[in-house]
């Protein structure tokens, strides 16, 4: 013999159609018996109708374009100044590297084996004189 409990659950189960017809015959048959059980659907069938009234109604087919058009509008947008951010960061990371690249260069870019010393000032300034006092050349 079933209990109460277990009349509860499938007769749960035959509402919501999870019951197969032999099941359902049986619990259909339990319910013509059972007032307590048939009021307790009644119950449930009454949830179910003012469930339903809460549910909203469909969107129109114009509001649902008008959203679909603000998505999109706010989705380009969104990407269009993720793009641009990208292409700044692409020319810092080109002007980083350029730089890096000028410096390596200006660092190891000396001639191999020449020196340049600088003289002393006097010495300089006698070459120069030296020079200057040089008689003109015929030629």
């Amino acid at each position: 013999m079933i209990n109460n409990k277990q009349w509860k659950l499938r007769t749960s189960a035959w509402f919501d159609g999870e019951c197969s017809d032999i099941d359902s015959a049986e619990v259909r048959s339990h319910l013509l018996e059972d007032n307590a059980a048939r009021l307790e659907v009644q119950q449930w069938r009454d949830l179910r109708a003012d469930l339903q009234l809460l549910q909203p109604e469909a969107a129109s087919d114009a509001c649902v374009k008008r959203m679909k058009n603000r998505f999109q509008d706010g989705l380009s947008h969104e990407i269009y100044t993720y793009a641009k951010a990208v292409q700044w960061l692409n020319i810092a990371a080109a002007l980083l590297l350029a730089l890096s690249i000028g410096g390596w260069l200006a660092v190891n870019s000396k001639a191999p084996g020449i020196e340049v010393y600088a003289q002393e000032s006097n010495q300089l300034d006698q070459a120069i004189h030296d020079f200057l006092s040089r008689p003109a050349s015929n030629d």
